[in-house]
């Protein structure tokens, strides 16, 4: 149905953003990156038409068009920072993040309680105050915007609260969180 939304309204981020997102969770029971590169591969491909969508639809007049096309944006490239660094491709994991970032902080500049916004802004805060030292420090110099794990949690909450379009997607991170014994439910 999201290829089909991706045809139909060839505009609109969520048709790739959704047929990505689908593939991000089908790769969280992949263990072994042979077996997760296919996958992988066609998640950033989608990713890329999302970004490029999303990108023509923040040029917008329209402040709720381009509130939506920056959630998508920065949704998109902090999952494709994710996905680039589980390849490997650090570099490239570093701008989409730091790119995904401000795009984020964009819109929750401008709508504080943005839900949706939250949920990948509350992903990225969480795992990156959760992620080794070296890579904390590796952050730095890759001028990388920190996180805050309690805000991240906090965040997912909220969004999994109020969000429209991530709320579902918002209480099962935090299942996967708390039921992995990452933190104390």
């Amino acid at each position: 149905r999201f290829a089909l939304i991706s045809r139909e309204s060839p505009l609109a981020a969520e048709g790739p953003f959704f047929e990505a997102f689908l593939i991000w969770w089908r790769l969280l029971d992949r263990t072994s990156l042979e077996e997760s590169r296919p996958l992988r591969l066609a998640m950033e491909e989608r990713l890329a038409e999302t970004v490029l969508r999303a990108r023509a639809m923040a040029d917008s007049p329209d402040q709720l068009i381009r509130q939506r096309a920056l959630t998508f944006l920065g949704t998109a490239l902090l999952l494709d920072a994710q996905s680039k660094v589980a390849r490997g491709a650090h570099f490239s994991a570093a701008s989409a993040a730091r790119q995904g970032h401000q795009a984020l902080s964009e819109v929750l500049a401008a709508q504080p309680e943005s839900a949706d916004a939250m949920f990948a802004m509350g992903v990225y805060n969480y795992f990156a105050d959760n992620m080794p030292v070296f890579v904390k420090g590796l952050r730095f110099f890759l001028l990388i915007p920190g996180g805050d794990a309690l805000l991240g949690l906090s965040q997912l909450e909220r969004s999994a609260q109020r969000s429209r379009i991530f709320g579902t997607e918002s209480l099962l991170l935090l299942g996967h969180i708390h039921s992995g014994n990452y933190e104390h439910d």
